[in-house]
């Protein structure tokens, strides 16, 4: 009889051992890429034939608002995770973005410069209060594959 409490006693204290408060689904994301940015240089050229917005939550969460294939905002949202400098996403529809950013904060954190690892490309933004309203609200939000996407 007491070799089956000991028993009991092993399996419970094991039982408890295993459990974890962890949450192994958890976000860690650099506060400091938080925020609404405008792109404001594309590749060493001025943002003058189309704009872009991008709102970075500390869920993890994205909205991407662009004006470049069309005279419309178009809205494309998903997920982004920031690891040891590098930034990098999926659109809801499972598609990745077209590449993995090294990015870097400047000007007191009022500038993110992201640059493609594969094609160097440079994409500048400035931190904005926020992405005006107009444009949230005329935006069509799009998820189906095979359109054109800015990151």
């Amino acid at each position: 009889m007491k070799k089956y409490i000991y028993f009991l006693i092993a399996v419970s204290a094991c039982l408890f051992v295993g459990c974890s408060d962890d949450d192994d689904n958890t976000v860690t994301i650099d506060s400091r890429v938080v925020g609404e940015w405008q792109l404001i240089n594309w590749n060493g050229d001025k943002a003058e034939d189309f704009d872009v917005y991008l709102e970075l939550l500390s869920d993890g969460s994205f909205n991407l608002y662009q004006r470049v294939e069309y005279s419309y905002y178009e809205h494309f949202a998903g997920t982004f995770s920031v690891g040891e400098n590098l930034l990098q996403g999926r659109y809801s529809d499972g598609k990745p973005w077209a590449g993995e950013y090294d990015y870097a904060l400047s000007d007191g954190g009022y500038t993110l410069t992201l640059t493609d690892r594969k094609s160097n490309e440079v994409n500048i933004y400035t931190r904005m209060q926020q992405i005006p309203e107009d444009v949230r609200k005329t935006s069509v939000t799009r998820s189906a594959s095979g359109r054109s996407r800015f990151l």
